[in-house]
């Protein structure tokens, strides 16, 4: 979570949480449950950041223009458990 100019915070996808941050014009709330993580309130009037639904995948990115607070999930950016070279 990255918010503001402030350094980014780590959340474990393992822990269901739910994460208050103050952004730029007021608080956001960050869910983290079933490995996902996702926006489900946010200061800002169109609530695009809440629409955008869960995280799911490494790589997957959304954010609150607005609030200043964006989400990134990291980790390995494939689905697959390994990938076999040519012989």
């Amino acid at each position: 979570v990255q918010y503001a100019n402030n350094m980014p915070l780590e959340y474990s996808l393992q822990e269901e949480q739910l994460i208050s941050i103050e952004g730029a014009i007021g608080n956001t709330i960050i869910e983290i449950k079933q490995g996902k993580a996702r926006f489900i309130h946010s200061a800002c009037r169109n609530k695009f950041c809440v629409f955008h639904g869960w995280l799911t995948i490494a790589g997957d990115t959304t954010a609150c223009l607005p609030n200043r607070i964006s989400i990134s999930l990291k980790g390995s950016l494939t689905d697959f458990d390994a990938i076999a070279g040519a012989q």
